[in-house]
């Protein structure tokens, strides 16, 4: 049975470990069911995860319909290269995570070339949008 069985299309991870992250991207579906478990869902909020350093990329590929990724407080998280695969993704909000301040700078950061598809970004309450500080 899934994690998260009634999950549709908003799912919150709060002050758990990344295992739990990994075990939700990565769930099966236990129907005849075509599409991944988790490709409906619009927004994922990933809040506390203390130990969290990576995004899952294999994982992250099954959200299709993602629009809206909210980070906070994840103070280990330290790159973002699975958001480029995120094509539907038009929100990004990043907040107080540390390591990514630099990573995400526009146009200068490491992670930059891997966030600048997405239409608004938002990097501890500074926001970029379409391109524009």
């Amino acid at each position: 049975m899934p994690l998260f069985p009634t999950v549709e299309t908003r799912l919150e991870l709060r002050k758990t470990g990344s295992q739990s992250l990994l075990r939700t991207m990565n769930m099966k579906t236990t129907t005849m069911a075509s599409s991944p478990p988790l490709s409906k869902l619009t927004s994922l909020q990933l809040v506390e995860m203390d130990d969290l350093e990576t995004l899952p990329e294999e994982g992250l590929s099954n959200l299709t319909s993602l629009q809206v990724l909210e980070i906070v407080k994840c103070s280990r998280l330290a790159s973002l290269s699975a958001v480029r695969n995120l094509h539907s993704l038009q929100k990004l909000d990043i907040l107080e995570c540390p390591q990514l301040n630099d990573r995400c700078r526009k146009g200068k950061g490491e992670d930059w070339p891997n966030i600048s598809h997405v239409p608004e970004i938002m990097l501890d309450g500074r926001a970029f949008k379409w391109g524009l500080e």
